[in-house]
């Protein structure tokens, strides 16, 4: 699915891949990305570059998985 999106006057474009099951009345969203870049297009199934924050928080997050392992290691 085809998304435009609107905020702050600006307008950005992405794309939603999903499923649905009429039997069990479900919707299904596997994957998603949109264009960080107002204006600019992006091919369905495309996943743009992170952004440096994004890049930023992946690897906080990566450090706290590894700070909390070593930490539940040393307590046994």
């Amino acid at each position: 699915m085809a998304l435009r999106i609107a905020y702050d006057d600006e307008t950005y474009y992405g794309w939603l891949r999903m499923s649905h099951s009429m039997a069990e009345e479900r919707l299904t969203i596997h994957d998603w990305a949109w264009n960080s870049t107002s204006g600019e297009p992006i091919m369905a199934g495309e996943i743009p570059e992170p952004a440096v924050y994004a890049l930023i928080l992946g690897m906080g997050a990566l450090g706290a998985v590894v700070w909390r392992r070593r930490r539940l290691r040393s307590e046994r």
